[in-house]
């Protein structure tokens, strides 16, 4: 350790210090900001949904639209990202054990817990272990769990995740596919939640325009065309 190795790393330890307080103190904002409306919504959740009811300017059977959609989403995801993490976790510990791997039980539901992060999730463990097995000097054996994780275990969530919100929530793949992208730029992890809703919203606003502002007659021509094309 020179001198001029301690100045570089108490420059970056400096400088690292207040990212860490200043990212720790706003996840500490927010969850106890989501618990405190939390409590709200369970405490006097009937009046303000009722209050919100009143305010918005749309007509009763939009606002239930909105509502219905709201409603669905918001489900088809909160039951989606667990069963997508369990289908990872399942498809990783097949791959584990084909190959060989001891622990491929253990490994596998280490696998599906990291799952639940976007993009790099399953890589966290599967890319560590096969560097092991190269390591150990199972060549063959780490590249063939490579190209498995790779293929199967790397794509099977897009799978899961457009088939099952095709079956529970009638969303079409390419909203699903396209929300995930758009949230993940713009709200990040949660992303995942808020991307298809955001995307699923806009085409509900589109409906409830038409609901609104034209003739009743090509209203519903237009609406069955959206429903045929969702």
């Amino acid at each position: 350790m020179s001198a001029e190795n301690t100045r570089t790393a108490t420059q970056k330890v400096s400088s690292f210090v207040p990212m860490l307080l200043g990212g720790t103190a706003t996840m500490l904002a927010n969850l106890s900001m989501m618990f405190f409306i939390l409590y709200f919504l369970l405490y006097a959740g009937r009046e303000m949904e009722k209050n919100l009811i009143h305010i918005i300017p749309l007509k009763p059977h939009n606002i239930d639209t909105l509502a219905s959609e709201t409603k669905m989403m918001i489900k088809a995801n909160a039951w989606g990202i667990p069963i997508i993490c369990i289908v990872q976790g399942f498809c990783a510990s097949l791959g584990y054990l084909i190959f060989g791997l001891d622990d491929w039980g253990l490994w596998g539901f280490i696998t599906g817990v990291f799952a639940f992060f976007p993009l790099v999730g399953t890589m966290i463990i599967w890319v560590r272990l096969v560097i092991y097995l190269f390591a150990q000097g199972q060549t063959w054996t780490a590249a063939g769990l490579a190209v498995y994780s790779l293929i199967i275990t790397g794509n099977v969530d897009y799978v899961a995740r457009i088939s099952f919100m095709k079956k529970i929530g009638n969303v079409h793949p390419l909203i699903t596919v396209l929300g995930v992208i758009v949230g993940l730029n713009i709200f990040g992890f949660i992303g995942l939640i808020f991307g298809p809703l955001l995307i699923n919203y806009f085409l509900v606003m589109v409906k409830i325009y038409i609901n609104e502002f034209t003739n009743p007659l090509h209203a519903f021509e237009i609406n069955e065309v959206i429903e045929g094309n969702k």
